[in-house]
């Protein structure tokens, strides 16, 4: 939650409150605002939030932030955008000049290829949905911004430290990833540097 008027600049940059006017609960009533040098975003049956739970560690994305810039933590499913079809990435981590959605499957088990596979393929859609509405909704009239060109957009897949990973399938997810939706990258990373 932010004060009361106090509008991040990176939420301005993007002209998020009057791209997504009109919903409940509005943009600044859903984000979480951060300066620390490190910060641990999980999401949780509530939504996507800010963590200092020890316990969160290895399930986690965590947000390095050398230059201590004001890092904004949106929810989007569970809590911006409700019940969409089809499914919507669980959250954003974002600054002025990097947006990075994230898609947790840190309670996906990974016990053969096909589920692998599976937690990857619906992972990526739901990023391409959040990424899809984004770029619609930020380039409507009144907002008139191309969302990929005015900041450095990516995408994460956060799976738990004991998730099995496939390098092979990794590296074919992100390049049809970057081929389907305008060069946005994909990472399977559980870091976000900005």
């Amino acid at each position: 939650m932010t004060s009361i008027g106090y509008i991040p600049n990176a939420v301005k940059r993007l002209k998020l409150v009057s791209a997504f006017k009109g919903y409940n609960p509005g943009v600044l009533d859903c984000i979480e605002i951060s300066r620390n040098d490190q910060i641990m975003v999980v999401d949780d049956e509530e939504c996507t939030h800010i963590s200092t739970a020890t316990e969160d560690a290895s399930r986690c994305c965590v947000c390095f932030n050398p230059n201590r810039n004001e890092i904004v933590v949106l929810p989007l499913d569970k809590k911006l955008i409700k019940q969409r079809q089809g499914g919507m990435a669980d959250g954003a981590a974002f600054d002025e000049n990097k947006f990075a959605f994230l898609e947790f499957k840190d309670q996906a088990q990974g016990h053969t290829s096909e589920a692998i596979e599976g937690t990857y393929t619906k992972a990526a859609s739901q990023l391409s949905a959040a990424l899809d509405l984004f770029s619609d909704k930020l380039k409507d009239e009144k907002v008139a911004i191309d969302f990929i060109k005015k900041v450095n957009v990516i995408c994460h897949i956060i799976v738990s430290e004991k998730f099995p990973r496939v390098s092979a399938l990794e590296q074919n997810m992100m390049l049809m990833f970057a081929l389907s939706n305008n060069g946005v990258g994909l990472s399977f990373e559980r870091e976000v540097r900005f």
